[in-house]
């Protein structure tokens, strides 16, 4: 009876000693992160709001695929929190894509340019963020 109990006690000592392990390492790597990772880190909430209605929309995309960036004004950090949150799409900037995600401040924006294109289809994500297939329709 004594030795299933000392089993017990170890399995609990080593159950404790591995989370705390565990914490430490997280700790030492937060710390070991350069400025801009904790940055981004710290912005993924209020992208995920923005852009989880793509990510629905790229669910069925096989992982790989990928898609164009726009951005105006440019902003090379909302671009690398695009490509981070759309992940296994690949996100590349630059308007020579078939399928261009673009993004604007806002839908007065979105809309101007829109009607400045020549677009096969777009699909409005939300405020200022639509996917648009290039060509005529």
């Amino acid at each position: 009876m004594l030795c299933k109990h000392r089993w017990v006690i170890v399995v609990a000592l080593l159950a404790v000693l591995t989370g705390r392990a565990v914490q430490i390492a997280r700790d030492a790597n937060h710390k070991a992160q350069s400025p801009a990772v904790r940055w981004l880190w710290a912005q993924l909430p209020a992208v995920d709001n923005r852009l989880e209605p793509a990510r629905r929309f790229f669910e069925g995309v096989p992982a790989g695929s990928t898609v164009g960036y726009f951005r105006d004004p440019h902003d090379p950090k909302r671009y690398q929190l695009t490509q981070f949150a759309l992940v296994p799409i690949v996100v590349i900037e630059g308007q020579d894509h078939q399928f261009l995600l673009v993004d604007f401040d806002s839908n007065d924006q979105l809309h101007r340019w829109l009607a400045e294109q020549e677009l096969k289809s777009a699909t409005i994500f939300g405020p200022g963020l639509a996917l648009v297939e290039k060509g005529s329709p």
